[in-house]
């Protein structure tokens, strides 16, 4: 895959460095030029000195090519300004890092539903992500039996918890609306936008990846 990297810090640096291992095709975008030079020789990657907030500057990455944009500065207002341009632009799918939790709801208003919070999880978050697993790792002494699947919904026709034709051994836990996390119950009726959060048996994964892996 060929991935775009916005902002170099050190979440860019560990998530990219395992994508690298695997031969995707890395590219770092950063408005800090000596930023750059400093780690550079250290990463076979390509980098670009420029702020991905300006399409002309977006372009050079050929975003109609890049299957992933991450938007990973400390500034959440130019990730999500970035990820805006480069949705425009072609990106196949972005995925932005707001450290500011009042900013979920601008962003699911816009559309951009991969967004990520908390600093702590993001690494091991979007190594799943862009592998199209979705998964969310319980603790230890579970992880090897169940564990969370994440589900957004793109579709108006999903309603009720029969829309989502779930296998066996699986329920869904809380769900999230306009940046806010809900409880879930069978009165709720879910609507486009929304994220669903499951416990699964890890045996029903493949089926879960076949219906919803991929974003639609």
């Amino acid at each position: 895959m060929r991935i775009v990297f916005y902002g170099l810090c050190e979440l860019t640096v560990m998530t990219a460095q395992k994508f690298i291992e695997q031969n995707h095709d890395i590219i770092i975008m950063d408005p800090n030029k000596e930023k750059i030079e400093e780690i550079k020789d250290s990463m076979d990657c390509n980098f670009l000195v420029g702020d991905a907030i300006h399409p002309d500057i977006l372009k050079e990455t050929n975003p109609k090519e890049v299957d992933l944009f991450l938007a990973l500065s400390d500034m959440s207002q130019n990730n999500l300004v970035a990820c805006l341009v480069g949705r425009s632009l072609g990106a196949k799918r972005v995925i932005l890092r707001v450290d500011d939790p009042e900013y979920r709801k601008v962003c699911a208003e816009l559309g951009l539903l991969d967004v990520i919070v908390s600093p702590q999880i993001v690494s091991e978050y979007l190594t799943d992500v862009i592998l199209n697993e979705n998964i969310l790792k319980l603790t230890r002494n579970v992880r090897d039996k169940a564990c969370l699947y994440h589900i957004p919904i793109h579709e108006d026709k999903i309603e009720k918890l029969a829309d989502l034709k779930l296998p066996q051994k699986t329920r869904v836990i809380y769900y999230l609306r306009d940046g806010e996390f809900h409880h879930y119950d069978d009165s709720v009726s879910f609507q486009k936008g929304d994220e669903i959060i499951l416990l699964t048996d890890r045996d029903n994964l493949e089926k879960l990846k076949k219906s919803w892996g991929k974003e639609k």
